[in-house]
């Protein structure tokens, strides 16, 4: 189960991958890794709670841009996963639209 239970907490940790380089680690503990599968995480319940196969495709879409990105990350090209994240956060928040939780 993910961290996230609202859309805004996923868009604000969208924000800081946008942040991070390939050898983050903070005193949690938490790697660029884990924080991407975090996101991962977040992103398949958001999907499990979106009812039309149009929502779940673009949240899919959210996913394996998340997924470049962080093989961006890998290959030294930290410039380019903070754009392709930058818009994987744009995108997320039109698409939120499709999830059914109330974003309090």
């Amino acid at each position: 189960m993910s961290n996230y239970t609202k859309p805004s907490e996923l868009a604000n940790h969208l924000l800081f991958l946008g942040m991070i380089d390939a050898d983050f680690k903070d005193e949690f503990g938490t790697t660029t890794e884990s924080a991407f599968a975090e996101a991962y995480d977040a992103l398949e319940h958001f999907i499990e709670l979106t009812p039309s196969e149009v929502g779940k495709g673009k949240l899919e879409e959210c996913i394996r841009n998340l997924h470049t990105a962080f093989k961006f990350l890998q290959d030294g090209d930290d410039s380019g996963a903070g754009e392709l994240i930058r818009e994987t956060e744009e995108l997320f928040k039109k698409y939120e639209a499709y999830i059914v939780v109330a974003d309090e």
